[in-house]
């Protein structure tokens, strides 16, 4: 055992530490400014933080090469094209909201205060949401979602258990039934992506444009008629590109038996 795999547990320890301190922050700075833009952006940073933290000391745990564990790969040769699998996800997202809208179950939730106080900050503020929001968030919680903790179902168990372990671990993590249940379709599309490229930086860049829409879409005002195009294209964009990672799948498993 050389001195770098030594070492491994203790720096995983202080990386431990360091996130529960960053996730401790995170919820006293919201307790004391809840949806204000600035706090939200603080928090997203500080609980990004945390889950970065995370992912990095859980993979310093599992033997092999932490860029290896945390699925930081370039996607599997033949998989379905980054920019429609990006798409798709912004599709999913945009149906999702419309759903939620449409029976009124945001109403009051966390997620239309979120809205309210991205929608009244001020454009110089944009930049710090965006960081804050979804570049940290988008970053981080890919790491440790699905770069470690559904990684390592993958390595232990099926892919549908696997999937819909992280997927709920990912929705419970937001709290809210209503945050829940977005969080859920997100985290659904997110690990198929991860089962079909096996890459966590297809998923990291899906989900850092997924919050960069929202934070887009939640400053912006939009005529009503416009949602009689978005809403059929976010829909096809999102069947199409979830067809094609499906199709993918089956086709993988198809040959590794024919192989076998």
């Amino acid at each position: 055992m050389n001195r770098m795999t030594r070492t491994r547990p203790i720096t995983s320890s202080f990386l431990f530490l360091a996130a529960g301190a960053s996730f401790t922050a995170a919820g006293r700075g919201e307790l004391s400014r809840a949806f204000e833009a600035e706090a939200l952006a603080e928090a997203g940073l500080l609980v990004a933080l945390g889950f970065g933290l995370a992912a990095v000391a859980g993979a310093l745990l599992v033997h092999g090469p932490v860029r290896q564990t945390l699925g930081l790969t370039r996607p599997r040769s033949g998989s379905p094209s980054i920019a429609l699998l990006v798409a798709g996800q912004l599709g999913a997202s945009i149906v999702a909201s419309a759903a939620l809208a449409m029976l009124g179950a945001s109403e009051g939730s966390a997620l239309e205060k979120i809205d309210q106080a991205l929608s009244s900050a001020p454009t110089a503020m944009l930049p710090v949401l965006t960081v804050g929001i979804a570049l940290g968030p988008g970053v981080a919680e890919e790491l440790f979602f699905r770069g470690l903790v559904l990684g390592a179902l993958l390595r232990r168990t099926g892919v549908k258990s696997a999937v819909a372990i992280s997927t709920a671990l990912f929705a419970a993590a937001h709290f809210e039934p209503i945050h829940m249940a977005g969080a859920a379709i997100l985290g659904l599309y997110l690990a198929t992506i991860r089962v079909t490229t096996g890459s966590t930086l297809v998923c990291i860049l899906a989900h850092v444009c997924n919050n960069g829409l929202a934070i887009f879409l939640s400053t912006q005002s939009w005529p009503t008629w416009s949602d009689g195009l978005t809403l059929p294209l976010a829909a096809a964009t999102a069947f199409i590109a979830t067809r094609s990672m499906l199709r993918y799948h089956h086709a993988s498993v198809a040959g590794a038996a024919d192989a076998g």
